[in-house]
């Protein structure tokens, strides 16, 4: 019996899935207890009880509060990120997968968030547009 292409994305993700709790185990327990991988996406939600007003989780280590994201992303890849924004590349901000950010400047960060806001004019919006430019010619 041949496999299909969902066949070889459930055993992708189960790898994946496998891998992400190895290094997720590395953490901290109270830290790592907090992380429940979505399936689905590959992001790691953190649980946590102390968001921040914008919605990114915080946590405590040795008793100084930290966004969890930047935390888990430093202790993960030993990469220092002062000066530097996390992009959430999978554009959802209780995820701390450290694959799905992206380490950058403050102004390049502003600039994508910008792009993903923009949207799409609308069917309605597009002609609109057009009935307005034939009526200036």
């Amino acid at each position: 019996m041949s496999r299909t292409g969902t066949d070889y994305r459930k055993e992708a993700m189960e790898k994946m899935v496998e891998k992400s709790q190895v290094i997720i185990a590395s953490l901290p327990e109270h830290i790592a207890s907090k992380i429940r991988i979505c399936e689905k996406s590959g992001c790691w939600i953190f649980e946590g009880k102390d968001p921040s007003s914008n919605g990114y989780q915080r946590v405590r280590l040795y008793g100084i509060r930290f966004q969890a994201h930047r935390l888990i992303y430093e202790m993960i890849t030993k990469e220092d990120i002062r000066g530097k924004e996390l992009d959430h590349v999978c554009e959802n901000r209780p995820c701390c997968n450290p694959w799905h950010m992206d380490p950058v400047t403050p102004k390049i960060n502003s600039n994508r968030k910008y792009r993903r806001r923009k949207k799409a004019p609308t069917i309605e919006q597009l002609s609109n547009l057009i009935e307005s430019d034939k009526n200036e010619n």
